[in-house]
């Protein structure tokens, strides 16, 4: 299962709830069934914690993220056009801390969808635990990619009073 480019991490837990909600509507399972289908409910049970949209870690403010993405020397020409000069620059560097964390968001998404394809081939619980762990970490990683992008766009529009970013 490959996830779609611009997939969120709402989106997803979205699919997890409805999937959980059809699990819940399945007829009473056979007791071999049944043991299949509690492991199903601990799996996405997980996931959904992880996944859950208001679950984010504690994000550092734009100017401690914006700390590794120094300005540009080449921005700044002229002392008469400095706030010109400083808005060009936050927003170029506001612009690489999307494009640093939309190329992780990507990469996340492709290692999500080979670990939901290995998770359902996996028949060890062991290894079914690994991955899920994995699966976790994965969205807490996520969670983190999009919270950066949309604090620095806040902290952008804040400063400057635009909501235009070159992208």
């Amino acid at each position: 299962m490959m996830l779609h480019s611009d997939v969120s991490r709402a989106g997803i837990h979205m699919a997890l709830v409805q999937l959980h909600q059809k699990l819940s509507m399945l007829p009473t399972p056979t007791n071999k069934q049944n043991q299949l289908l509690a492991e199903l409910r601990y799996l996405l049970e997980r996931l959904l914690a992880a996944f859950n949209p208001n679950n984010l870690p504690l994000i550092p403010c734009a100017e401690m993220i914006l700390e590794y993405y120094p300005a540009n020397p080449a921005f700044f020409r002229y002392l008469e056009t400095l706030a010109e000069d400083m808005r060009n620059s936050d927003a170029d560097r506001v612009s690489r801390v999307i494009g640093h964390n939309k190329a992780q968001l990507d990469g996340l998404r492709q290692t999500f969808s080979v670990m939901v394809k290995d998770i359902w081939e996996e028949k060890d619980r062991a290894r079914q635990s690994v991955i899920l762990d994995h699966m976790e970490r994965l969205a807490v990683e996520w969670g983190t990619c999009e919270a950066r992008i949309e604090i620095v766009t806040l902290w952008f529009w804040a400063r400057w009073g635009m909501e235009a970013i070159r992208r």
